[in-house]
């Protein structure tokens, strides 16, 4: 299996999860879930798991788990 990588600008704590679109190069995704012990980055990997139609464990995060 290939590998891609996806630069991600995320907005946790939305009132819906959604990929939305786009922010320069980066593509921007809202979680509903809030950035306190992981909850957000979770939710960040299991929302591109079914936008993309992947099992969860086939996306992995890169760097940027800590706040900006």
């Amino acid at each position: 299996m290939s590998a891609t990588r996806l630069r991600l600008r995320v907005h946790p704590g939305a009132r819906t999860s959604a990929v939305v679109g786009r922010h320069g190069e980066a593509w921007r995704v809202r979680v509903t879930a809030p950035p306190d012990r992981g909850r957000a980055t979770e939710a960040v990997l299991t929302l591109l798991a079914d936008t993309l139609g992947l099992a969860r464990g086939d996306v992995t995060l890169v760097s940027g788990a800590g706040s900006r």
